[in-house]
């Protein structure tokens, strides 16, 4: 306890700072933990809360504006969201063998897509692909007059 007492504290205080946490002591390849403590994110989270409060204050819209533009946010957020789950969804029935034909089909195509890329190199790939972009290209110029 008598590390409280005020002499004792500063004295105890300073002697770690001058020799265990001084700049110049530190490695220079030190890097600053990016760990935030509990306290530290709530207060993040309660100074971001403050400063939306601000804006909203500062801000000449009226009320139902601000409520609208909400709305709007809000329903942006609920498509991306719906699009997610329905994309994880159709994921989840390919790996489960929910739908086992279109599962089985999905799988012949991987694995035939696997031992195609194998078998053949990369340089026959890219000569397909640019020839493609060719023929379109020559059709499009020479059609289109």
């Amino acid at each position: 306890m008598s590390y409280y007492s005020p002499l004792c504290k500063n004295y105890v205080d300073d002697f770690f700072l001058k020799n265990f946490f001084d700049k110049k002591l530190i490695n220079r390849n030190f890097i600053e933990p990016k760990i935030e403590t509990i306290d530290q994110s709530e207060n993040k989270k309660f100074a971001d809360i403050n400063r939306f409060k601000g804006k909203l204050k500062s801000s000449k819209r009226s009320m139902i504006d601000k409520l609208k533009l909400v709305k709007k946010s809000l329903t942006k957020m609920q498509i991306c969201i719906t699009y997610t789950c329905n994309l994880l969804e159709k994921i989840t029935n390919l790996i489960i063998w929910k739908e086992s034909q279109k599962t089985l089909n999905f799988y012949l195509f991987v694995i035939f897509c696997f031992f195609f890329t194998v078998r053949f190199p990369f340089r026959y790939f890219f000569i397909f692909a640019s020839n493609i972009i060719l023929f379109i290209f020559l059709k499009q110029t020479i059609f289109k007059t």
